[in-house]
């Protein structure tokens, strides 16, 4: 039985969903302002969340509410986030893997949550201690535990939004494992990690409203979650991590090492040396050059006492040169007369 919060959630996206379904057959009337490359609000995202904040807001007045495209309006301590379709691109372009996110949360802690995809009538909830469900059916997370077996879940950047050493690490997981699947949505992403039909799932850059209700369907599957270094996962993590309990060690070892690796070639040179700066250098007969150095500062002068036109090694003479006899030499000169019995 569901939930009293989870009855009132459904009601809000289904009714919200009847307006991104019909607008999924009018693609070729939306208008669509960019909000960056690859991001895009439509007319549909703005009336979607204004649906699901009518009603909502009929049910919790007093609540905060977070949201992708309205940003944050002001309540009590109770949170209700609010992504109006997570997969915006697919859904523009025509593609059904799209998601309306509502979740509830307390004490920076995410207790119950729903993903409406209205296009293939799938309705994925979840409560704290209530399990995780698909329509009528219990989910659990898969069972694999071998990693060339799994299949695993990603998102790719887009635009601007590069990910620092994404590259490795799609190569590290496409060669080690099942395959690699981009398809869109984080949220349904860790739904379908929540059912087993991906064993494991990460991303950077991420929202809160991205992740919120997908979270806690892993969670209730008897999933696990983390950051990507392999440390608890919070509500002001970008990154996460999500599996089976039998990979997710394996999985995590493999984005950090690989993320460590990445920090080494590049992070420990970032700011160790100093900057350099433009002084003039004055050599021992008064001639005067610039050159670039760590010394001083920005313009001053630096008056040389030994340089190539006074030392001895450049000009060929002897002063200051040490002209006695090497070591060897000494020894030799010293044990001249010894005789080893053999």
């Amino acid at each position: 039985m569901q939930p009293a919060v989870i009855n009132i959630f459904e009601k809000a996206v289904k009714k919200a969903g009847k307006i991104l379904l019909r607008d999924f057959g009018e693609l070729e009337n939306l208008q669509i302002q960019s909000k960056s490359v690859g991001d895009f609000v439509t007319n549909a995202d703005i009336k979607v969340e204004k649906t699901l904040l009518e009603t909502l807001k009929y049910y919790y007045p007093d609540y905060t509410y977070i949201t992708e495209e309205t940003g944050e309006i002001k309540g009590d301590e109770n949170t209700i986030i609010i992504d109006p379709i997570d997969g915006t691109s697919n859904f523009i372009h025509g593609i059904p893997h799209v998601g309306i996110i509502v979740a509830k949360m307390t004490n920076d802690e995410i207790t119950d949550g729903v993903i409406y995809n209205p296009i293939l009538n799938e309705f994925f909830w979840s409560s704290k201690g209530k399990g995780s469900w698909c329509n009528n059916s219990r989910l659990r997370v898969s069972n694999r535990q071998i990693f060339s077996d799994c299949l695993i879940g990603t998102g790719l950047p887009f635009g601007e939004r590069i990910y620092k050493n994404y590259l490795s690490e799609i190569d590290e997981i496409l060669k080690s494992s099942a395959g690699i699947r981009r398809l869109g949505s984080a949220g349904l992403d860790l739904a379908y990690v929540a059912s087993g039909k991906l064993d494991g799932f990460w991303e950077k850059d991420l929202n809160l409203w991205d992740v919120s209700t997908g979270i806690l369907l892993v969670k209730e599957a008897g999933g696990k979650i983390s950051k990507i270094d392999g440390n608890e996962w919070k509500i002001k993590s970008r990154d996460l991590v999500a599996s089976n309990n039998k990979i997710h060690n394996e999985l995590v070892k493999k984005l950090t090492l690989l993320w460590n690796l990445y920090k080494y070639k590049t992070g420990m040179k970032k700011d160790i040396h100093p900057k350099y700066h433009e002084i003039n250098v004055v050599m021992t007969d008064g001639s005067t050059f610039k050159t670039r150095s760590t010394w001083g500062k920005e313009g001053d002068t630096l008056k040389l006492e030994i340089d190539s036109k006074s030392h001895p090694a450049w000009t060929g003479g002897k002063a200051g040169l040490n002209e006695s006899e090497g070591q060897v030499a000494r020894f030799q000169k010293r044990f001249k007369g010894l005789k080893i019995n053999k």
